[in-house]
């Protein structure tokens, strides 16, 4: 009898200290799965609720997206191509030198696709923010996605990712 009520002490014991924590861990997870489904749900019905958007009901819609992205039948390769020869062509009016350019791989989403080129100039950094400035005030809108800036005093290196975005409805 003894070996018996010692022998449920240590289950209770071993169910208090694994099986309690352990469920309590489980509800949490549930919770925020809850949580990230509902987000996910109302995401959704976002996503569903641009897609049947219709453009030509909104004239100021369908304007302000004619000028901020590239038009549907764009080509992706020429948008690279435009995008490297206008990032030149500034850099060079700035007195940059354009060191390497490179044509990245894009994403592609329901709404847009990626134009994105790589871009490493070298310069004053002044000239560099102004190249910005200006890459920033374009239309079509483009996107300064990443940059890396290396040197000191008056020689720096810039790497500039630039993307411009393809409408796709």
């Amino acid at each position: 009898m003894k070996t018996k009520g010692l022998f449920l002490v240590i289950i209770l014991f071993v169910l208090r200290l694994v099986i309690v924590p352990a469920h309590q861990t489980i509800e949490k997870k549930k919770g925020l799965l809850s949580e990230l489904q509902s987000a996910y749900v109302t995401k959704q019905q976002l996503m569903q609720r641009y897609l049947t958007l219709d453009m030509k009901e909104d004239p100021a819609l369908e304007k302000e997206l004619t000028t901020t992205l590239y038009p549907k039948d764009s080509n992706k390769t020429a948008i690279q191509t435009e995008l490297i020869q206008f990032i030149t062509m500034l850099s060079e009016k700035r007195a940059l030198n354009v060191l390497n350019f490179q044509m990245l791989d894009s994403i592609e989403d329901p709404v847009f696709s990626e134009a994105a080129v790589l871009v490493r100039v070298s310069g004053q950094i002044k000239t560099v923010i102004e190249l910005l400035k200006e890459l920033l005030n374009t239309r079509p809108l483009l996107m300064v996605k990443d940059i890396e800036i290396n040197g000191s005093g008056s020689a720096y290196t810039v790497k500039l990712i630039v993307a411009g975005y393809i409408r796709k409805i």
